[in-house]
């Protein structure tokens, strides 16, 4: 394998930080040659509600010495390739510095974007997409990680330098994905991530609230506590809300057992990248019902009616959602089917032994 510099942040908890993980600890088991890792975390961004001044000087220090810490790697390992894990937007301006200085040290340089946003800026053409752009024309190679943005991507003249790579499970949740099918609580949903109302969580209990079955929703993650009062308001519509339990934030251990019980985990977000919630729940046998948003319907093999892990909809819409909660409710044996389907297709496409040499094959790339 050709010298590579992975630049990646272990920290804030997120996609990026866990992919990141998954890497460092397949790379440690199998002692792998040539690979430096450097800790792209930032250190000093101060809280949302900090000053507008205070965020912007803390946003200035993780900048410099971010840039800082990328060029004394290059400086001190002369790699052939520097990996460097991007969620895009603002994060742009500083990949654009990277690529200068790679440029000066004649490193060539991979960008692996970790957001599923690349169709809608494709179509909305702002700044951001053409930095996006400017920063694909210049890198040796950019992966994505949802198979929409690779097509975007394609049919805007990068499909030589452009490739979809899956997120790599961790070897945690590979073992879970060898156990058996745990017994399932009947019509019992879970939520897991940040209740946020982009994560389609109104619509969610607005859809639960008019189904006439009994059904149970466990909701694990970080929430306002205005928007926990708010869903409980619309929850008391049916049963005077005692469907519904808001748990809070839980240990990954809480969450896998609770995922390897329920009837499905509901994930209606607005927009996605490749959400590792939906890998987990697929690992723990737990039948997923999403939106057509990102990676979910690929991970999911939507196209694929004999290897499905689960139903789709469109996202925003509180009908869309009800009709497909309601199908999953009604659709018998098929869910045994959606969830010995699901931890399958973890153990065939996404364990890190599947998974890292084709990483390695775009680091070796001319």
């Amino acid at each position: 394998m050709k010298k590579t510099v992975f630049f990646s942040p272990l920290h804030p908890t997120g996609g990026i930080a866990s992919c990141t993980k998954n890497v460092l600890e397949y790379v440690k088991a199998h002692d792998i040659n040539n690979f430096i890792f450097v800790d792209a975390s930032i250190r000093f961004k101060s809280a949302k509600r900090a000053s507008k001044l205070n965020r912007i000087a803390s946003g200035i220090f993780d900048t410099l010495l971010l840039i800082f810490k990328f060029t004394i790697a290059l400086i001190k390992h002369h790699p052939e390739t520097v990996h460097i894990n991007t969620s895009a937007s603002l994060a742009l301006n500083k990949d654009l510095i990277y690529l200068r200085i790679a440029s000066f040290f004649k490193c060539k340089v991979v960008f692996h974007y970790h957001f599923g946003r690349i169709p809608y800026l494709a179509k909305n053409k702002d700044w951001e997409w053409e930095k996006l752009c400017k920063c694909i024309g210049k890198a040796k190679y950019a992966i994505v990680i949802d198979p929409e943005s690779y097509k975007t991507l394609c049919d805007n003249g990068f499909k030589e330098k452009t490739g979809y790579i899956p997120n790599p499970c961790s070897p945690k949740l590979e073992k879970i994905a060898n156990l058996p099918i745990r017994a399932k609580r009947q019509n019992s949903m879970i939520y897991v991530g940040h209740i946020v109302p982009t994560k389609g969580v109104f619509e969610l209990i607005e859809a639960l609230s008019q189904i006439p079955e009994d059904i149970s929703l466990i909701m694990i993650g970080l929430c306002d506590e205005r928007i926990k009062e708010q869903l409980t308001v619309i929850a008391k519509a049916k049963n005077d809300g005692n469907w519904l339990t808001i748990a809070g934030n839980q240990s990954r251990d809480y969450v896998f057992d609770k995922m390897a019980t329920a009837d499905a985990l509901v994930l209606p977000s607005y927009t996605e990248g490749f959400p590792n919630v939906v890998l987990e729940a697929m690992a723990c046998g737990c039948p997923v019902i999403g939106t057509t948003v990102g990676a979910i319907p690929d991970m999911l093999s939507i196209d694929n009616p004999e290897k499905t892990c689960g139903i789709c909809c469109k996202p925003q819409s509180t009908d869309d959602l009800k009709n497909a909660i309601s199908k999953f409710i009604n659709c018998g044996g098929h869910k045994a089917i959606f969830a010995s389907n699901g931890k399958k297709k973890v153990l065939d496409a996404y364990t890190m032994e599947k998974v890292f040499p084709l990483y390695e094959r775009v680091w070796n790339r001319s």
